[in-house]
């Protein structure tokens, strides 16, 4: 038996009282013997002890009954008809706390690591083109009322461009794709990125900033290569289911909590889909007869490298005549700050991906432009 006080819940009177536990019930009798409440033990709450603060059983009518006996309390828990036993152990035990913490979060990694990509890109493949469609037409409108404003370019270069390119993305990127132009409204930004339906939205700068119309077609295949691996779909999947796993796991809906773990772990998804993206490119670039180089110099000149010759010249200690030319501050600056922290960057380090294109374009192929 364990001493203590007893209240009924409707008034702050307490009185003292003992708890007894027979054949699973729970019963609190006052000081003449008599039964105040008797209740099932497994209908009842038993706070975790805490030092020597003191112990709570909670009734299901709203009745407590308080005692400072701790010792009592957890010999009456050991008790086998106790079904409080073994987790009281384990609460006491910090070897069974850290495994049973090591478990979780294992089980927890290997779930967002694994099994929520699978799930995602499975769902991404399934979608059908008329979804995709309308998931891409949604992405504009929403762009365009959030990040961009209509694009500066004169009509006739617009014209030029969708005529030069519109067969490479009707061949690649499906009948619904087209090509857009945008400016973004905080300045000048080079960019380009595509739409579930298979359009491609460049920048007025990215344009302006290619030395050759084939750059702006490397540009337009990579961008393709993501369309043909549904990498945006698989992306925001992730990061939706992600982000609902954090929610169920916390219970916390705030920016922070969800946010942050569902952008890190979509920004290490994206190194991968890079890659992708660069292996189609370089294909469908020498399909069309284009040299993948033209890829590896818009990088270049997007990450504010230095050009490839000057690089060459450098490793092999030579001077080089004039000064390679420095990017504008809205052609590098933007870009360079990405790649700051290579973990951390939304692409994986342009250098990195320039000498493996150019490694690729060094391979025997068909003569190409």
């Amino acid at each position: 038996m364990i001493d203590g006080f007893f209240s009924d819940g409707r008034g702050s009177r307490r009185m003292p009282s003992t708890l007894q536990l027979a054949g699973g019930q729970a019963t609190v009798l006052d000081a003449a013997g008599r039964a105040l409440i008797s209740a099932p033990l497994a209908d009842t709450r038993i706070s975790s002890r805490l030092a020597s603060t003191p112990r709570s059983f909670r009734f299901a009518g709203g009745e407590q009954f308080v005692t400072s006996d701790n010792a009592a309390v957890d010999a009456l828990l050991r008790q086998p008809d106790s079904r409080w036993g073994l987790l009281q152990r384990l609460e006491s035990n910090y070897l069974a706390v850290i495994v049973c913490v090591a478990i979780v979060w294992g089980a927890a990694f290997l779930l967002a690591r694994y099994c929520v990509p699978w799930a995602a890109d499975q769902m991404a493949r399934q979608m059908s083109p008329e979804m995709a469609a309308r998931m891409g037409q949604g992405a504009l409108r929403l762009t365009d009322g959030v990040l961009f404003r209509p694009s500066a370019l004169p009509r006739e270069r617009q014209l030029q461009l969708r005529k030069q390119l519109q067969g490479v993305l009707e061949r690649y990127g499906g009948p619904a794709a087209k090509l857009h132009f945008r400016r973004f409204r905080r300045g000048p930004m080079p960019n380009a990125f595509a739409l579930p339906d298979g359009s491609i939205v460049l920048t007025d700068t990215l344009v302006k900033l290619a030395l050759h119309e084939n750059e702006i077609l490397a540009v337009v295949c990579h961008e393709i290569g993501h369309v043909q691996h549904r990498h945006l779909l698989r992306q925001s999947l992730r990061a939706s289911a992600f982000g609902a796993l954090i929610f169920l796991a916390t219970g916390e809906a705030s920016a922070a909590i969800v946010s942050l773990p569902t952008v890190l772990v979509a920004l290490s998804y994206r190194r991968e889909f890079e890659r992708e993206a660069d292996q189609f490119a370089i294909k469908a670039l020498i399909d069309e007869g284009v040299s993948p180089l033209h890829l590896a110099s818009m990088l270049r000149r997007l990450g504010g490298l230095a050009p490839r010759e000057a690089e060459d010249a450098a490793r092999e200690g030579n001077e080089v005549p004039g000064k390679p030319r420095t990017p504008a501050a809205s052609e590098g600056r933007f870009f360079r700050d990405l790649d700051a922290t290579d973990y951390f960057s939304t692409h994986p380090d342009i250098h990195e991906r320039v000498l493996w294109i150019e490694a690729a374009a060094a391979a025997p192929a068909p003569e190409l432009q």
